[in-house]
């Protein structure tokens, strides 16, 4: 049987233009190393339960989170 996938690809210049063009403030950007699921195979499940890419790999971030304050309208 065949899977059909569909992604989208955002990068992190549009998702925080997009939200400054929204009249948000930007307050914080935060990247992440740990997933709460296992997002490719290889991943360590750690004592905090949460995934992480195994010793020695490149370290990258897999998650990311923002903050914003809406400032007007």
């Amino acid at each position: 049987a065949s899977t059909r996938i569909y992604e989208w690809l955002h990068p992190l210049s549009e998702i925080l233009n997009a939200l400054i063009g929204a009249g948000f403030r930007i307050d914080f950007v935060h990247e992440h190393e740990a997933l709460p699921w296992q997002a490719y195979p290889g991943m360590v499940y750690g004592e905090d339960r949460l995934f992480r890419l195994p010793a020695g790999h490149v370290r990258l971030p897999l998650a990311l989170s923002i903050g914003a304050t809406r400032t007007g309208g």
